[in-house]
């Protein structure tokens, strides 16, 4: 009889606990996917699994080695600009985002509501002095910058570079990308279509869309290969404003590549506090690499003075410079890079990638960021690496409050 009630006792005590366990379950974890079955938390920021850890960029930004060779500098200020009396007073004098993008429609959302929030119709204008909101409540958005190394329909039909250069893309919110070198148009709208698949609106997974520039521009410069270059954004984290992209005209044919420019806004955050910037994708060719960075201070002057009143601008690309010759070259030395004295090649040698941003108007910026050594990352051997591309994706990580502050 003692044994009988013994048993009786633990299996109540075995009861308790799975009821427990399963209340505790249920009251802190969901479970989403169906045939991707994930557990997370109910409450807090969400676990992105598929996302890298970049902890450890702000010192060692996940390159194997220093081995980077350095310009010397050279001050562009006394230049003449051609960009300057370019500016009419209105808006630059460019091309229309109309012409200049493809994709969805012009905004990811509602576009009254958008529109509404700003004091011109259909021009995004920033609101001066706005007060530094919270930054807990909402994720930090990583904005980078890829040269994808000639990537084409041969590279998108590998798989191996297909697979990898997914979840590359898929580690950032904005890349601003340059080197794809294709003739046929559709080579980013089938990337974007593999970036998304299997991935679900309704669990609130990434959607991915795309900004393209105009493909006459890159195959005047070299029409074997038809360059293009635009964004990729993940539109549940960021809102694009079609209607805002232009490419800086170029009349005396200064730059090989016309800069895009395009105006985002952070999703997450409420219009009236969500961080507002202007992106602008630079592409320099290696061998007017002197005289093309020569000319950023005028395109960044340019941009600032397109009519938007937009004081975040954050210049992206392929320079084909490092940041110790960059910095006192661009806006009289009043930048910051986020990649400092690091390598941005696989082979770990040279600096030709960057972002920058002036400080005093982008307080956004929390100086985190550099290259992603998806080498290392995903351990790919280097001959592998070099095949998906031989630049290495740089980033900054940036709070998605205007004036946010930790």
């Amino acid at each position: 009889m003692s044994e009988h009630r013994g048993y009786l006792i633990q299996t109540g005590i075995a009861l308790l606990v799975v009821v427990g366990g399963g209340w505790y379950f249920v009251k802190h974890y969901e479970v989403s996917g169906l045939d991707r079955v994930s557990v997370r938390p109910k409450s807090g920021d969400t676990v992105d699994t598929d996302r890298v850890s970049f902890a450890a960029n702000r010192s060692d930004p996940l390159t194997p080695g220093t081995g980077m060779q350095t310009a010397s500098v050279v001050p562009a200020a006394s230049q003449p600009n051609p960009f300057t009396s370019w500016w009419n007073g209105d808006g630059l004098a460019g091309k229309s985002g109309k012409e200049d993008s493809t994709g969805g429609p012009d905004f990811d959302s509602d576009t009254s509501v958008i529109r509404n929030t700003f004091a011109k119709a259909n021009v995004p204008v920033a609101t001066p002095n706005r007060a530094a909101a919270p930054t807990h409540a909402f994720r930090n958005l990583r904005i980078a910058s890829w040269a994808m190394g000639g990537f084409g329909p041969t590279k998108l039909r590998d798989p191996m570079i297909r697979k990898n250069v997914i979840r590359i893309l898929r580690q950032f919110d904005v890349i601003a990308f340059q080197q794809v070198s294709s003739i046929e148009r559709d080579v980013i709208p089938r990337l974007i279509d593999a970036v998304n698949e299997g991935q679900s609106e309704i669990s609130g997974a990434s959607r991915y869309d795309f900004i393209l520039s105009n493909p006459n521009a890159a195959a005047a410069a070299d029409p074997l290969l038809g360059e293009q270059m635009g964004f990729i954004f993940d539109t549940s984290r960021v809102q694009a404003d079609r209607t805002q992209t232009y490419t800086v005209s170029d009349p005396a044919g200064a730059m090989s590549h016309d800069p895009l420019v395009a105006w985002f806004r952070a999703a997450e955050p409420s219009p009236s506090e969500a961080w507002t910037f202007s992106m602008v994708n630079v592409r320099i060719e290696l061998t007017r690499a002197r005289d093309e960075v020569a000319l950023l201070s005028g395109i960044l002057k340019a941009v600032a003075e397109d009519g938007r009143g937009e004081d975040d601008i954050v210049l992206a690309g392929l320079f084909q410079a490092d940041d110790a010759y960059l910095i006192p070259s661009v806006a009289g030395g009043r930048m910051q890079a986020v990649v400092h004295s690091s390598p941005t090649d696989v082979f770990a040698n040279h600096q030709t990638s960057n972002i920058l941003v002036r400080p005093s108007s982008t307080s956004e910026y929390l100086g985190r960021g550099g290259p992603l050594n998806f080498l290392r990352v995903y351990n790919l051997s280097l001959s592998e690496a070099e095949a998906i591309s031989p630049h290495l994706p740089v980033y900054g990580e940036f709070t998605a409050v205007e004036g946010g502050h930790l």
